[in-house]
């Protein structure tokens, strides 16, 4: 199984909600709705902690990989988020959609969830 497909298997396996998906020359893109705990744990939300009242969110996920040399593939998982919620100053200009830094949490699992995989068919079975 190549790395693409592994990524697509275990997004599906996970029950993840998509919002649209695209495979890509080196790579699958993929947009995920996140509800609004996994927003705060993969967002940072910098200025607009405690200014927005956020209720969902959206995570758009690049896995990219690229052959490298003597048989090795070099992957890289970026995610790109959007909150969704209200303004908590009623003075503010109306607005319920912005675009917030990634933690890393994200990226994280989804290259340990790999790196898991990859360990387990190399790994021999106890006798």
């Amino acid at each position: 199984m190549n790395i693409q497909e592994f990524f697509q298997s275990y997004v599906r396996v996970q029950a993840w909600r998509f919002a649209e998906e695209e495979i890509v020359a080196d790579g699958w893109i993929f947009a995920r709705s996140i509800d609004k705990d996994e927003l705060l744990q993969f967002a940072k939300e910098g200025r607009l902690a405690g200014h927005v009242a956020w209720s969902e969110g959206k995570a758009v996920v690049r896995v990219s990989t690229r052959e490298l040399s003597d048989g090795y593939t070099r992957v890289e998982v970026s995610a790109h988020l959007q909150g969704f919620g209200q303004n908590v100053d009623r003075f503010a200009l109306p607005r319920d959609t912005w675009d917030l830094d990634s933690t890393g949490l994200l990226e994280k699992t989804l290259l340990e969830a790999l790196e898991d995989h990859f360990k387990s068919l190399h790994s021999t079975p106890s006798s």
